[in-house]
């Protein structure tokens, strides 16, 4: 968890208009660790470990958006693949650092 949201959470998605401990658009913070981990357990569909495909986070991700579907985010510059397939094994690895050592 640390180097996913250091990486690539708190610059992506945790800015200030969107996802940060200021704004919290949609209650989520993922510009710190410790914010990206309270997310992550005040929302558990977000993450489940073991499993991208069931994860929100994931698929928000891949979103092809239109009817039905999520909008993919980030919305103004979707996340290159290489960051995309390192969310994927990461939660598919079991998420590991959601709970604080």
């Amino acid at each position: 968890l640390e180097y996913i949201t250091a990486a690539i959470l708190a610059p992506n998605c945790g800015n200030a208009q969107c996802h940060s401990s200021f704004r919290r658009e949609d209650d989520y913070a993922f510009d710190t660790v410790d914010e990206a981990r309270i997310t992550f357990a005040t929302y558990p569909g977000l993450i489940v470990p073991s499993d991208p495909n069931e994860s929100v986070l994931y698929q928000t991700l891949v979103s092809p958006g239109g009817k039905n579907q999520p909008l993919r985010m980030p919305y103004d510059q979707p996340l290159a693949n290489r960051d995309v397939e390192l969310i994927y094994h990461w939660i598919d690895e079991g998420a590991e650092g959601l709970v604080a050592p």
